[in-house]
């Protein structure tokens, strides 16, 4: 059984940070299901920062589709629903290199000093939910494409801490409104992070990305799914 698993930064290791948040690749919840699993299949992690559901067409054609995987779990989300100040690929003059030096950033500083009420009058993400969707239907139809059996999870968006809901006007409303559509496209293989991690307290200082004991519940839950897939009739 080929089991692929294609994330954003949320799956990879952080062996930088303090001790008391740092991870290590060997606790990375890709990691411990490719040894957990290795009796019934070979697990593969893909990782790619900012990865959204736009990128993850690419980036799952080439590690998913082509591969043929039996098993597909994905984990992104969290890039296309996140309030953002400015247009994904924009060129905005306070994001030009020069125009930063001249100003010594003082405007990108004063955008991102009034990022509440920015983010309230102009709302905006990279992704809209109806492209979403549709990014995600291809995902899934291109991979039945190759391996019409093929078999998916869909690990959700994580709720943030109330400070940056607040920071970022909409910011949980936007992650509620995405995990719907995840829980709409992949139906019995959508994955609640939140209730696995138990929230706020399973995520690092930074609000969005997992601890390494949560990374440890995820695998389980996840080692739980997929030998369920591979074994249906139990």
């Amino acid at each position: 059984m080929k089991i692929m698993i294609l994330s954003d930064s949320l799956g990879r290791p952080r062996p930088h940070l303090a001790a008391d948040e740092a991870t290590e690749y060997e606790q990375t919840y890709g990691y411990l299901l490719r040894k957990s699993l290795c009796d019934i299949g070979d697990v593969e992690l893909v990782y790619v920062g900012s990865l959204d559901s736009t990128e993850a067409r690419y980036w799952s054609q080439r590690t998913v589709a082509y591969r043929r995987a039996d098993v597909a779990v994905f984990h992104f989300g969290i890039n296309d629903c996140a309030p953002r100040l400015f247009k994904k690929g924009g060129r905005a003059l306070a994001l030009r290199p020069w125009f930063r030096k001249i100003t010594g950033d003082i405007v990108l500083r004063n955008v991102s000093r009034y990022r509440r009420r920015v983010t309230q009058l102009r709302p905006m993400t990279y992704t809209s939910t109806a492209q979403f969707e549709e990014n995600l239907e291809h995902i899934v139809g291109e991979a039945r494409t190759f391996s019409p059996d093929v078999q998916f999870l869909a690990i959700s968006i994580a709720r943030a801490p109330e400070r940056l809901n607040r920071r970022s006007t909409g910011m949980n409303a936007n992650v509620t409104a995405y995990n719907a559509i995840l829980k709409r496209v992949f139906v019995d293989g959508y994955v609640e992070v939140n209730d696995i991690t138990g929230g706020e307290e399973g995520l690092i200082s930074d609000g969005i990305h997992l601890t390494a004991s949560s990374h440890e519940r995820l695998a389980a839950e996840l080692e739980t799914r997929i030998r369920a897939l591979s074994d249906p009739v139990g």
